[in-house]
């Protein structure tokens, strides 16, 4: 069985190297179809599919985007997993 916290704290290296920020502020989590909503946010420094973090499965609902965005909003770093 995976240590869940060993798998977990592999993503946040992942998302830190991707990102090229060592942490993030705040993370929304949006529902399906409020991905339009995510590019009110303000354009983002990296976009990451998921997969690439490991430890996310595929969605499999529509509307649901594998990714998550890292921005800032105005002095606050965002992740948005969309």
């Amino acid at each position: 069985m995976t240590d869940p916290y060993a798998a977990a704290a592999a993503s946040a290296a992942a998302l830190a190297q991707l990102t090229g920020e060592r942490t993030h502020d705040a993370a929304v989590v949006l529902g399906s179809g409020w991905a339009p909503a995510a590019d009110a946010l303000g354009t983002p420094d990296a976009e990451i599919p998921l997969a690439e973090l490991g430890g996310f499965p595929e969605p499999t609902v529509a509307g649901h985007t594998p990714a998550v965005r890292s921005l800032a909003v105005g002095p606050v770093r965002v992740l948005v997993f969309l």
